[in-house]
């Protein structure tokens, strides 16, 4: 694999991501996440992979919209790490319709012959601070 395969797989995973927030899809994010995945999101509620594909099917949480308005991709042998800022609407069971911006890392591990999500970590940010 080369950095620039590496790079592009790692593009097309991020895309892959936002689609299945946005559809509800659990079964890509499942298929795209590791099992020792872990998900803290910018209320910095702390989740394993199946309290997080948990809250989705639940619709705890909907996604209207999942956006990466920057979102810079690093390489390495093996390893991959996404930088950059997002803007999600989200319909909440106890706070309704809300509009978050934030930053974003992820992190990504070349494991059994595929490229698996194993952390998430998103912060709160206004939106000036959001680029």
């Amino acid at each position: 694999m080369s950095q620039r395969n590496a790079h592009e797989e790692i593009e097309a995973l991020e895309y892959l991501r936002a689609k299945a927030l946005v559809d509800g899809d659990t079964d890509t994010l499942k298929m795209i996440s590791a099992k020792d995945y872990m998900h803290i999101d910018a209320d910095r509620v702390r989740r394993n992979l199946n309290d997080f594909l948990d809250s989705i099917d639940s619709n705890q949480v909907s996604f209207l919209s999942y956006t990466l308005p920057e979102n810079e991709i690093l390489t390495f042998n093996g390893m991959a790490c996404t930088i950059g800022s997002f803007q999600n609407v989200r319909t909440c069971e106890v706070r309704g319709t809300i509009t978050t911006y934030g930053r974003h890392i992820r992190i990504y591990l070349y494991r059994n012959d595929k490229w698996e999500n194993v952390l998430h970590h998103g912060t709160r940010c206004s939106r000036q601070g959001h680029n």
